[in-house]
């Protein structure tokens, strides 16, 4: 299986594993312009798609990264308010517990 990146560039910004448990991730969200300022994190359940075929290539099982539309149902963001980036990280393991509780539940 493909682990997911460490770094991952997407939508104008740069995102940086800062903690991976059995269940979740924590990313924080960077901008690249602003000498690389956090400006959040993203925290998400660990997801993994089946290896396809597709028309030109097969894409191996892999670790995802989530897409927009997953906010809300298995990804969340914690913005940094303030300059708090402590405060927004808390938040974020917070969330992931609460991923990893539910997780365990579904086993």
């Amino acid at each position: 299986m493909q682990k997911i990146e460490t770094e991952i560039g997407k939508n104008g910004f740069k995102y940086r594993m800062v903690h991976e448990s059995e269940c979740f991730y924590i990313f924080e969200q960077l901008i690249p312009e602003l000498e690389n300022q956090v400006i959040g994190y993203e925290v998400f359940e660990k997801k993994i798609a089946k290896e396809r075929e597709t028309e030109w290539a097969v894409m191996p099982e892999r670790e995802l990264f989530p897409s927009n539309e997953a906010f809300g149902v298995w990804a969340w963001s914690m913005g940094v308010r303030d300059s708090d980036e402590h405060r927004a990280f808390a938040r974020a393991m917070e969330r992931g517990k609460e991923i990893e509780t539910r997780v365990k539940l579904r086993e």
